[in-house]
Parts: structure tokens; sequence; C-alpha cells
């Protein structure tokens, strides 16, 4: 009898030590790894097709203003790479990212939420179509995500480039 209680007790300490390890690493680490800013003239191929593919819906993106210029000389493109961590045992689901508009930018690309297995890590680059003078200020970021169903916030905040 006295051994099933050392085992019972071992095994209730484990299984104490895995729920609380799943609350402590269930918060995604984020970090900003990138902030390219390029003048949409000099990738104006990608310039105009971003533009045209926004312009009939063909892809997932978020409009802030609707007068974006035609002119590639009068927008900039800022990619904002992050790199995401679960370091969890469950996967998060649904991380969709927030990109808070600063008064120049005109539209964000993509739109998509996307799943992280758990144990695992991914790149995620969000490209927006900005004015150059303000091109590169600091934009607040705010990921949602969930896990097992519970909706979970994180916020940051890129740095000036």
């Amino acid at each position: 009898m006295k051994k099933i209680a050392i085992f019972l007790t071992v095994l209730t300490g484990l299984a104490l030590a895995l729920v609380g390890y799943q609350l402590y690493a269930s918060a995604l680490r984020l970090e900003v790894t990138r902030v390219d800013i390029a003048s949409a003239s000099e990738r104006a191929d990608a310039f105009g097709g971003l533009l045209t593919a926004a312009r009939r819906g063909d892809l997932e993106h978020s409009l802030y203003r609707a007068d974006i210029p035609d002119d590639p000389a009068q927008c900039a493109l800022v990619t904002i790479t992050l790199n995401l961590r679960n370091h969890g045992l469950l996967p998060a689901e649904w991380i969709d990212v927030e990109v808070e508009p600063m008064p120049g930018d005109y539209l964000r690309v993509p739109n998509a939420s996307i799943d992280l297995r758990p144990l695992r890590f991914t790149d995620l680059s969000i490209v927006l179509v900005s004015s150059p003078d303000g091109a590169g200020e600091p934009r607040p970021l705010h990921i949602t995500y969930y896990v097992l169903g519970r909706p979970m916030r994180v916020s940051l905040v890129t740095p000036r480039s």
C-alpha cells in the first residue's frame, strides 16, 4: 500500500509539473527580427502587382486608406518580419497580427491567420504600403491567438527604422 501511495504521489507531482509548464509556456515568444523599408519605385513591379491584386480583391489585405497613389514614387513598402515561437505543448491557433496604422499607411498584406504547432517556430512577414515620410515610424503590433479555444493577446512595438 505504501508503494502505491508513493507512486501516486510521484505521478500527481509530474502531472502538476506538466500543467505548470503548459501554463508558463502557453504564451508565444515574439520578436521583430527585421523591418525593411524600400521605395516603391525601386520595386515598381511588386508595388504594381500588389496594388492591382488588392484592388481586384485577389488577396487578403487590410485597407487603411482608399486613396493609394498610383505613382510608386509617392509610396514606400515596409516589410515587418516577426519570429514566432511556441514553446508550449499545445498548438497556438488562429494567430492574427494587427498593425496599428500610422497616418501615412495605406494598405497591409497579408490579412490571414496562421496556426503554429507545439514546440515549433516560424517567421511571419507583413508588408505595408505607406507614404515615404512615415515609413520608418514605430508601429504597435497586437497579436491574438488561441490555445484550447482560450484567446490570448500579446502586444509589441516595432523598432524605429
